[in-house]
């Protein structure tokens, strides 16, 4: 997951960086890293706060944010 988040970072890949971010916070809460868990949410959800604020048409902006995945995180 690491060399996925690098590689997402790298290339400036935001529409999947902060699904690999969610799936690692997942990953460490269940391993009982909650501290770790929650740094990697936030870091998810400044993503997707980025994603949504180059979404210029208003309709597109909350239908991203409209979707289950991303509710999920935003939480």
């Amino acid at each position: 997951m690491e060399e996925a988040r690098a590689e997402a970072h790298s290339l400036n890949l935001n529409r999947v960086l902060w699904q690999i971010l969610a799936q690692m916070a997942d990953i460490e809460a269940t391993r009982g890293n909650k501290v770790k868990a929650a740094s990697l949410l936030q870091q998810a959800r400044s993503v997707i706060q980025v994603i949504a604020d180059n979404i210029a048409q208003d309709d597109l902006r909350a239908s991203f944010l409209a979707l289950p995945e991303v509710g999920k995180v935003l939480r």
